[in-house]
């Protein structure tokens, strides 16, 4: 393997870091794009380097594990709906990422190719929470619009500004450039906020509340001051002065008060999800172990509406769409669906946990875990990985994570011996 190849594949992968996280939210060309051509560079380097062998640990091959589990649970689906495709592209595009993992691992241990990684991860996720916010107020306040949704669904927008508040607030501390992280997670909760998109809000508490307990003791006490204040202030700001923001959140305490009183046959966003989670269940029940196709859902929705189980407008959604990543692979999964969303979405979190707890201070376990909680968060009211560009993006971001903390964790460890 020549240095003048080695070089290269690190700035063709140091530059798709940073198109994809820059362009993520603030332009209507797919970031997936950029990512399935870094994987077909990364084949065809791993085809010129094949003398090098890739030695996976038991970490690095449960790593590809976790690329594969979205994959392996929608094939029974699969095979039972006479082979629709629509099943099995996401989990397709989460493996787009089995190539860039391949050759991060074995560069990884070879050079120093970390190094400049944390500035640009810092600076392209800054630019794309201003240029998310951007595309926000231009929406909203220039356009009209009532809900900015970038060039997605709104919903789709405030997750992915959701993730960039997530590894902006992982990376807090870490450089010189913790002013730039402080300012990117301020543009990104604008961003949400401006998208009306309460399922990507609340899950960011408890994202603030794990960087809070990582960051207690290792970060100065100004750094924790000022999150605390920002995130506060943030919201408070938006909901105080724009009676859009405050009727989205009213409406919304209004509805989990219903729900956590047990009416669930009014009108309202959430409640409409939990009367989806409802049918979902009853497809769960159907069929526990692989779950129900799509349409065999649609036929079942109907038969709920009929005995009065759930509202007539549950009968009229198309393919019984859950809106919840946990219901959904409950009802289109089973219980094989459970336990490979354990997989994909949990184990990686367990890992980097893992690789903190020899050193509280690895970044780059600390911002994978934050941006996999956010994700999982999210996941309570949308079904975000069936979006294929939010797949490939979530499969991407997790191999860069998961690569460098990794080794990380191998230098700790070898320093401790």
């Amino acid at each position: 393997m020549t240095s003048s190849v080695t070089s290269a594949m690190l700035k063709s992968f140091y530059f798709i870091v940073f198109m994809a996280l820059v362009f993520l939210i603030s332009n209507p060309i797919p970031i997936s794009i950029a990512i399935a051509v870094l994987s077909l560079v990364s084949i065809a380097f791993l085809f010129s380097t094949n003398n090098t062998p890739i030695q996976l640990d038991r970490y690095g091959k449960l790593f590809v594990v976790v690329l594969s589990a979205y994959l392996v649970s929608k094939i029974a689906p699969f095979v039972s709906s006479g082979f629709i495709a629509r099943y099995l592209s996401p989990g397709f595009h989460m493996l787009v990422s089995l190539p860039i993992f391949l050759v991060l691992w074995k560069l990884s241990r070879d050079t120093d190719g970390e190094k400049p990684l944390i500035n640009i991860i810092t600076i392209a996720a800054a630019l794309g929470s201003f240029g998310g916010l951007a595309v926000a107020y231009y929406q909203t306040q220039v356009l009209g619009m009532g809900r900015a949704d970038g060039f997605l669904f709104s919903i789709n927008f405030g997750f992915l500004a959701g993730t960039l508040f997530a590894i902006s607030l992982g990376l807090v501390g870490k450089n010189r450039l913790s002013v730039l992280s402080f300012l990117s997670c301020v543009a990104a909760l604008g961003s949400i906020m401006l998208s009306g998109s309460r399922g990507a809000l609340f899950p960011l508490l408890f994202v603030l509340i794990a960087w809070l307990l990582f960051s207690f003791k290792h970060l100065p006490k100004r750094y924790l001051v000022v999150i605390l204040v920002l995130a506060i202030a943030t919201p408070y700001f938006a909901y105080k002065t724009s009676p859009f923001v405050k009727a989205r959140l009213d409406t919304g305490l209004t509805e989990l008060k219903q729900v956590a009183e047990g009416d669930v046959f009014r009108s309202g966003s959430l409640i409409a999800r939990v009367q989806l989670w409802i049918a979902a269940t009853h497809a769960y029940e159907q069929s526990p172990v692989f779950g129900l196709t799509y349409p065999e859902r649609e036929q079942l929705n109907k038969t709920l509406v009929d005995t009065g189980e759930v509202v007539p407008w549950v009968g009229t959604v198309r393919r019984g769409h859950a809106h919840s990543q946990y219901f959904e692979t409950l009802a289109t999964g089973g219980l094989v669906g459970m336990f490979c969303l354990a997989v994909y979405l949990f184990a990686p979190m367990v890992i980097h946990l893992r690789f903190l707890v020899t050193n509280s201070t690895n970044v780059y376990a600390r911002t994978g875990f934050l941006f996999t909680l956010s994700v999982a968060g999210f996941g309570l009211t949308e079904v975000l990985l069936q979006q294929e560009m939010i797949a490939t993006y979530y499969a991407f971001m997790q191999t860069i994570f998961f690569v460098f903390a990794y080794r990380q964790w191998q230098g700790d460890k070898t320093e401790s011996q």
